[in-house]
């Protein structure tokens, strides 16, 4: 496979995205040597990109992924009101 294919699937363009944003952040901080506004930024959004692919992969089943477990939890509170 060459390098376009292995980037045309959604999830390894977003595991590049999360070394670079983590690269990025990590070279602002070391460059200003302190914590930066757009350094935090960086690191923040790789952290939910890398979260986003946790929560994807951690699902078994369709209905104990993220938004099953979400709809889950709200007929148990509808069940109250």
């Amino acid at each position: 496979g060459s390098v376009v294919q292995h980037f045309s699937e959604f999830w390894n363009t977003l595991d590049a995205l999360v070394i670079v944003f983590v690269t990025s952040g990590t070279i602002l901080r070391i460059a200003w040597n302190r914590e930066t506004d757009n350094s935090r930024c960086l690191l923040a959004v790789a952290s939910v990109f890398a979260w986003f692919k946790l929560l994807y992969f951690m699902r078994p089943f369709k209905s104990s992924g993220l938004l099953g477990i979400s709809n889950h939890y709200l007929n148990i509170l509808l069940g109250f009101i």
